[in-house]
C-alpha cells in the first residue's frame, strides 16, 4: 500500500516536472536545443540556471563599479565647476573695477 503511494507519488511529480520544463521551454522561446536534451544531458539544466546567476552577479557588479566612477567623476567636475566660477567671478570683479577706474579718469 505504502509503495503504491510513494510510486504514484513520485509519477506525479515527474510529470509536474515535465509539464514544467515544456512550458519553460514554450515561454523562453525556441533554442537550438531540444527539452529533450535536459533528459539526456541533466546536468545541462543546472549549467544554465549558474551561468544565468553568474551573468546577473556579473552585470551587478559592472552596473556598480560603473556608478561609483561615474559619482567619482561628478564630484571632480563639480569641484572643477566651483573653481572657474570662482575665477569667472575675479575676472568680473576685475572689469568692474577697470571700468570704475576709468570713469575716475
Amino acid at each position: 500500500m505504502s509503495f503504491k503511494k510513494k510510486t504514484s507519488f513520485v509519477f506525479v511529480v515527474l510529470i509536474v516536472l515535465t509539464l514544467t520544463i515544456f512550458t519553460y521551454q514554450s515561454i523562453r522561446g525556441g533554442e537550438d536545443t531540444s527539452v529533450f536534451d535536459s533528459f539526456i544531458y541533466p546536468l545541462k539544466i543546472l549549467e544554465r540556471g549558474v551561468s544565468s546567476l553568474f551573468k546577473d552577479v556579473k552585470g551587478l557588479i559592472n552596473r556598480y563599479i560603473l556608478i561609483t566612477q561615474k559619482e567619482g567623476e561628478n564630484k571632480r567636475l563639480l569641484s572643477k565647476l566651483k573653481e572657474l566660477e570662482q575665477e569667472r567671478n575675479k575676472f568680473i570683479e576685475a572689469l568692474s573695477e577697470n571700468k570704475r577706474l576709468r570713469d575716475i579718469l
